[in-house]
Formats: structure tokens, sequence, C-alpha cells
């Protein structure tokens, strides 16, 4: 059973936010009061993340989509507005793929439908073994710093420190399993270019974990773009408003799809 805070009144279109790797439910508090006043905003903790407790098996994107949309069917709901911020993308798109008509649209956050390349599964496995023999304390200072564009760190201390105390939380296991998940997960550009929903894109152009270019945006028929220059893999800290804007203004286009 999934923690799923939810937000505002529920007959309204219901709004998924979920969160990336080593994040939780907290990632979205400042877009939750002004996405409720339009949705009903659901903002899970995704297995072995916040409050949620970790799979008994490997959490592949397929399982975590699963448990995601058996728990979304038990509260009645059915047809959704997915928002995924890096894995959440991941995790949107399985869902997606698994469960089209439940899908009344999906942005992806700083993510991609792309696969790992080489050189990306090379770094995760080398993640694996730093955790495995040290634990996951130096990744954690080196990673936090990393979702930042560095020259604007001086003005986001505050989102930087915020982010910092969220990411220590998770447990090492649930870096493994999902750090092993993200490496062997599927490709879904085929997704994309066949979706019958609007999809939307975050793009980050100094994002270093999400290489910026547009071939991804390009792929859908109906799909609304927003690059962010300055900008690293955490939009919602290093530009909260206009994120906010775009995700609030993609929800109703949506709804109107």
């Amino acid at each position: 059973m999934l923690y799923l805070p939810a937000y505002g009144v529920a007959e309204r279109a219901p709004l998924i936010l979920i969160h990336g790797f080593c994040e939780n439910h907290r990632l979205w508090r400042d877009f939750v009061p002004t996405l409720a006043a339009d949705f009903y905003v659901l903002t899970p903790d995704l297995p072995g993340f916040g409050q949620s407790p970790i799979l008994p098996e490997l959490p592949t994107m397929e399982r975590v989509a699963t448990v995601l949309a058996a728990q979304l069917s038990e509260l009645g709901i059915e047809r959704v507005t997915l928002v995924g911020h890096s894995m959440g993308g991941y995790v949107s798109l399985a869902f997606a793929e698994l469960f089209p008509e439940r899908v009344a649209g999906l942005c992806l956050f700083h993510s991609t439908a792309a696969a790992d390349n080489e050189e990306k599964r090379r770094i995760r496995n080398n993640l694996l073994q730093v955790v495995r023999r040290r634990g996951s304390a130096d990744f954690m200072e080196a990673f936090v710093k990393s979702l930042f564009y560095e020259p604007r760190l001086p003005e986001l201390t505050q989102a930087l420190s915020s982010l910092q105390t969220m990411v220590r939380q998770t447990p090492d296991e649930t870096i493994l399993q999902y750090t092993q998940t993200m490496r062997d997960r599927s490709d879904r550009q085929a997704l994309l270019q066949s979706a019958q929903f609007p999809l939307g894109f975050i793009l980050g152009k100094q994002d270093s974990f999400i290489p910026f270019e547009l071939t991804q945006a390009g792929l859908p028929a109906n799909a609304l773009l927003q690059v962010l220059d300055h900008t690293g893999h955490v939009g919602m800290w290093e530009r909260p408003a206009q994120t906010l804007h775009f995700v609030r203004q993609f929800a109703h286009y949506c709804q109107l799809a």
C-alpha cells in the first residue's frame, strides 16, 4: 500500500504528481496549494521512498505502475493526468503503456522515454558498487548538488538544503533496487509516437541527468513543451513559478483534449 496524500475536491479531475529517485511526495509541496484549487491532486510516495514500504520483489517500473493503478482503482479513480519527475516519468510511461485508456495526459518533467545508453548503465553499475561497499552517504552529498545548475547554487541554498534533507531519508536498499530498475528499464520512445493523449515536456538546458535535446518532444503529434535556460534537473526548485504555471496549464489542456 502506497502512502498517497490527496488534496482538493475528489470530484475534480485527478492529477498525479510522481516524484523521482531519492525523493518523496514533499517534492511537490509548493505546487499542491495552487493545483488543488483546480484538480484533485495526489502525490504518492513510490515503494521504498518516504512513508511507503519497499515492495517484496524488485520494484520494476511496471510493478510500481501496477501498484499505483490498483490503489487508484480502490479509490474509484480511473482516468488521470500524470506528471512524473525524472524516475517518476519512467513510472508514468510504464503506467501509460500498461493502462493507456486510463491516461488523460502525461508530462515528462526532466525525464525521458529513452532507455539508458551504455555510458549511463556504466555509471549506474559504479553507483551500485559504491553503495554496496561504503553506503550512500558520499553519493548523497554529490548527487544533490549535481541536480542543480551550479552557477545558481548561491541563490538556491534553501532549496538545496531542503532537497538534501529529503534525499538523506532514502534507505540504501531502496537506492540499490531502483538503480538496478532504472538501468534495466525498457525504451518507451515508441509510446510517445503512438500516444492518443497529450504529452508535456519540461526540459532544462543545463540538466546533467537528462541531456537537453528536443528529439523526443518532436515525436508526439499532440505535445506541449517548456524549455528552461540556466536550469538543471529540478525545475520545481530552480524555476518554481514557470514550472508550476506549465503543469497547471498542461493539466487543464488535458481535460479539454
